[in-house]
């Protein structure tokens, strides 16, 4: 976290799953929570995970990435 801010990578996952997995991370860090960069599928809808994210949007950044298979065809081609 020496960047101030920390990154976790939630490619793969569903909105549900992605949203579980970012208010966990959210809750282990307390009080002195940094800022948190997810990445998620290129698919992803954003709009309405932040707004599942209420409350806590500001901590967190929503960054899309392209999932393994996607770069894998990238290369190849």
């Amino acid at each position: 976290m020496k960047d101030g801010f920390e990154t976790l990578d939630c490619r793969g996952l569903s909105a549900p799953l992605t949203m579980l997995r970012i208010r966990q991370n959210l809750c282990c860090q307390g009080e002195a929570a940094t800022p948190l960069h997810a990445v998620v599928d290129s698919d992803c809808d954003c709009d309405s995970l932040s707004s599942w994210l209420a409350g806590v949007d500001e901590d967190v950044h929503l960054m899309k990435g392209a999932t393994n298979t996607e770069t894998s065809r990238t290369a190849n081609a």
